[in-house]
């Protein structure tokens, strides 16, 4: 059995290798609607597999970031939207309940510039999905400016629900490990070229901890899937 060590926080903590995968920012590998944004994709794009290429390559749990315009849910990542979109939040639960049956969902109300009725909209159909799909749904939150990342989890999210069943320890996404940034690893894809780890098919299987990742299939000494 093999064993890591992982700084969480204050402390190291030795954890069994064997976790959930979650992708950072599942939908990023997509092109914005603006061209003016896909100049700096660089600064906002987490992924470059496709939905079915992260789920083939073992992810079960996905980071579904959206914004509201003109009564649809765009897929987004802070002010960059997708051309992917769905009418409810109970049609992108069911669009991968259908499709990726053994995946579970973290779904962030992305653009804190939002309105309170927009804000409305997302607590009741969360709350619709959360009563009807609760096997499907790791956490809901409402996200606050970056630039509070610096604070704690509530503070900087608005937790809405999260699932006690999952444990978030092994997170090694470029933006939540900011606070230890690498000059070697100023780029987010640089970043998961030096601390992502091979995907594992008894990682695939756990069950109980979530182990999320910038770049899927993009593994340390370029070797990438």
């Amino acid at each position: 059995m093999k064993f890591i060590f992982i700084k969480n926080r204050n402390k190291n903590i030795l954890f069994q290798l064997i976790v959930m995968i979650c992708s950072h920012d599942s939908y990023t590998y997509m092109k914005s609607t603006n061209w003016f944004y896909n100049l700096f994709s660089c600064f906002w794009r987490c992924q470059h597999k496709t939905i079915d290429e992260q789920y083939a390559l073992g992810v079960r749990c996905f980071d579904i970031r959206v914004i509201r315009k003109k009564d649809k849910w765009y897929m987004a990542h802070g002010k960059a939207k997708f051309n992917q979109t769905f009418k409810s939040l109970e049609e992108l639960v069911k669009y991968f309940k259908k499709n990726y049956k053994k995946s579970i969902l973290r779904i962030i109300l992305e653009d804190h510039s939002h309105d309170e009725k927009i804000s409305n909209i997302f607590i009741d159909e969360s709350d619709f999905i959360v009563t009807n799909y609760k096997e499907m749904i790791w956490s809901i939150y409402i996200k606050h400016p970056w630039t509070c990342i610096y604070k704690s989890e509530t503070e900087y999210n608005m937790v809405y629900y999260t699932c006690q069943l999952f444990n978030w320890d092994l997170d090694r996404s470029f933006i939540e490990n900011i606070k230890h940034f690498d000059f070697n690893s100023i780029s987010i894809k640089r970043w998961a070229k030096k601390h992502n780890i091979e995907i594992t098919s008894k990682m695939i299987k756990d069950k109980t901890t979530i182990h999320m990742m910038d770049y899927i299939g993009v593994y340390p000494k370029n070797k990438e899937k």
